[in-house]
């Protein structure tokens, strides 16, 4: 349940921001999908680095129905979803040899992260989110629907601050989160 929630979360940021921060289409979706699914897999090794597990175990998961380069776009997302962004020191991140997925991979990162934090509590507090950008005042308005109302979301807006930095770093715009009103 945990990994849908997130996959739904980084889908609904990846379909808002469609046309407006990239231009991927349904197959990096995909992508994008089951990198969110299987991004806390890792945790069945240890807690302890389970984002490098889970890039381990997706790496060499057999997945079917996917290229090799796909398959590791998608492992190389699940291994940044939290910690490091993507560095070319990174052995992991070297072996994204096809350009066009490591764009991929530095591009939508960002949302796996945000969707991460957006369910700090593994407990479904975050119903919806609704996009704004703003390219003069160069900000990223984030509208964060609750699942319950009276809930602040305390941990998950504490986690978004932490895990905001690729993003604003990678588009060049100011994250600003908050709570339906």
């Amino acid at each position: 349940d945990y990994g849908k929630q997130v996959a739904r979360l980084a889908l609904s940021l990846f379909d808002q921001s469609q046309g407006i921060l990239h231009n991927w289409g349904d197959q990096e979706r995909g992508l994008l999908k089951t990198a969110a699914i299987l991004h806390n897999s890792g945790c069945y090794i240890s807690h302890s680095s389970h984002h490098k597990h889970s890039y381990y175990l997706i790496r060499n998961g057999e997945l079917l129905g996917y290229t090799e380069a796909q398959i590791e776009a998608i492992a190389n997302l699940a291994r940044y979803h939290r910690r490091s962004e993507p560095k070319k020191k990174h052995e992991n991140y070297r072996r994204l040899t096809n350009k066009y997925y490591r764009q991929f991979v530095d591009e939508i990162n960002p949302f796996l992260r945000i969707a991460v934090a957006l369910d700090r509590r593994q407990i479904g507090a975050v119903q919806d989110v609704v996009i704004t950008v703003d390219t003069k005042a160069k900000q990223f308005h984030l509208e964060i629907i609750p699942a319950q109302q009276n809930d602040p979301c305390t941990l998950e807006l504490w986690s978004l601050e932490y895990k905001k930095e690729a993003f604003e770093s990678q588009y060049q715009l100011v994250l600003v989160p908050y709570l339906q009103s």
